[in-house]
């Protein structure tokens, strides 16, 4: 009993005085707002808005043709005989269906594109936070999202910004 005491002792206070004296820096950056507010999203996000707006501009105003085109069809419906009518409604309803899958196509590639302008940016920003860490010794680099409580002076979103401005207009 007495030996077994002492083993558990020994080990006890083996264990406790092995503490790890770590200099591992951690910090933590808010990649949305690098995202948002750096100069590389921000240049996308505009060129993206400029693309949307056109998209919506020319579907828009191809939407209002087919509504016109509609109108005047309904109304050319009991003067015109009925062969003609039926003519006339499934060229109607075949240029609905194209501008549908149009407004699809459109859609898909905006989506691609922006998909695409974002794994960019991130690939860059990825870049950035490896250079980062490695020129200033940083262990660990957290997303802000998933800490709770962290110190002010481990923020380093603005420091991050400003590398990669200066990355991209290099």
């Amino acid at each position: 009993m007495k030996q077994t005491f002492l083993v558990v002792y020994f080990i006890l206070i083996s264990l406790s005085s092995n503490f790890v004296y770590a200099e591992d820096k951690i910090v933590f950056v808010d990649s949305s707002r690098i995202i948002n507010t750096s100069l590389a999203g921000q240049s996308i996000t505009e060129q993206l808005k400029i693309l949307n707006k056109k998209n919506i501009e020319n579907f828009t105003k191809k939407e209002n043709d087919l509504k016109k085109e509609e109108t005047k069809l309904l109304a050319q419906k009991n003067v015109l005989d009925e062969e003609q009518y039926i003519n006339k409604v499934n060229n109607f309803k075949s240029k609905v269906e194209q501008y549908n899958n149009d407004k699809k196509k459109a859609t898909a590639a905006f989506n691609k594109k922006k998909y695409e302008a974002q794994k960019t940016l991130l690939t860059i920003l990825q870049k950035t936070l490896s250079e980062y860490s490695e020129k200033n010794s940083i262990a660990l680099i957290i997303s802000k999202e998933n800490v709770i409580i962290g110190k002010k002076q481990l923020d380093i979103t603005e420091l991050v910004i400003e590398d990669l401005n200066s990355s991209i207009k290099e």
